[in-house]
């Protein structure tokens, strides 16, 4: 594959999921992703030195670190695309069925609380 930078790699993952799950400190406002509910972040640590990681509670959990930011923007890619299904929306069924779930789920809740 070709060097791949940060912008070039949401743009990839914005034509074929919709969306870019990721996010960089050294670049907001570029991905989608939210570092708060697990979305791979990508940090630059100093020169030649790219981590690609994760927060929990506030705890980094780093899976790899490259030279480079190709390298890197490279492993995210297949990193979600392995674990998103590309290009595939909800069916109007679907998404009626998913909100259903979600509201018996809510009033379940709901009464279990007492409220």
């Amino acid at each position: 594959m070709q060097d791949l930078t940060f912008e070039q790699l949401c743009g990839l993952l914005r034509d074929e999921f919709g969306s870019a799950p990721i996010s960089s400190p050294q670049h907001p406002r570029v991905g989608d992703g939210d570092p708060v509910t697990g979305d791979l972040i990508l940090r630059e640590d100093g020169p030649s030195s790219f981590a690609v990681g994760a927060q929990d509670r506030g705890q980094w959990s780093e899976l790899a670190r490259f030279a480079s930011e190709s390298e890197a923007c490279t492993f995210i890619l297949e990193q979600v695309r392995r674990t998103h299904r590309p290009g595939v929306r909800l069916t109007p069924g679907e998404k009626a069925e998913s909100e259903r779930v979600t509201r018996n789920f809510d009033d379940e809740l709901r009464r279990s609380l007492g409220l």
